[in-house]
């Protein structure tokens, strides 16, 4: 059920969120000037759970303890269909490091397509606070649970790995076609659109028009 990815969903950030907080009371806090981070805004997290704080992966130069887990994957839940991106932000600081995104990969492009970033695939991280996005679209042709990896490389200047990384992570998104399905005859169009964020697609089944909504 969507409503339940979403619940075990946000439970799941707020476990984070925990272990953060801990890792900033040992005298990890975030300094603009300092190492290389990377985290989850304030903003997205909000939308997630109704909450306002930042959930970090890397700070200042760490690989945060819960993503080196071996069993990360399996603990996290299945991101739910009303999820179709998250907005990242990171910095370098006073430091300098490339990254490559080598991999952005669907197993079952009939559900979920593949994932996509708003920067390059490879660069420079920039040196202040940059936001970038991942995108999670859902294929619109059938519901189900799609499979993705992403990999992360990050290298100092010397073209060494940062520790921690690569980041591999294979995750699971929910994609849902929802709604009523209405039968449409030629020329008319009927269908119920309450939400900005859903999209009409228009199917052919048996030789009839269907409108359907898309999450």
């Amino acid at each position: 059920m969507p409503w339940a990815s979403s619940i075990l969903f946000t439970a799941f950030l707020l476990q984070i969120g925990q272990v953060i907080t801990r890792h900033h009371r040992s005298g990890n806090s975030h300094k603009p000037e300092g190492d290389i981070s990377l985290w989850i805004d304030r903003q997205q997290i909000k939308m997630f759970s109704g909450l306002e704080m930042e959930i970090y992966a890397i700070s200042e130069g760490r690989v945060l303890s819960y993503l080196l887990d071996p069993e990360f994957e399996i603990k996290l839940p299945i991101i739910p269909s009303e999820v179709s991106y998250v907005n990242l932000t990171w910095k370098s600081g006073v430091k300098r490091y490339t990254y490559n995104f080598y991999q952005l990969q669907s197993q079952d492009e009939s559900i979920l397509k593949t994932p996509s970033i708003t920067i390059k695939s490879k660069g420079r991280v920039p040196r202040k606070p940059k936001e970038f996005s991942i995108n999670l679209p859902c294929s619109g042709n059938s519901s189900g649970i799609g499979q993705f990896g992403i990999g992360l490389m990050i290298e100092t200047r010397k073209h060494k790995p940062l520790n921690g990384t690569p980041l591999h992570f294979s995750l699971r998104k929910e994609c849902a076609v929802r709604g009523e399905c209405v039968s449409r005859a030629q020329d008319h169009h009927f269908f119920t659109h309450t939400d900005s964020s859903v999209s009409p697609v228009i199917k052919k089944i048996n030789n009839k028009k269907i409108a359907c909504l898309i999450f």
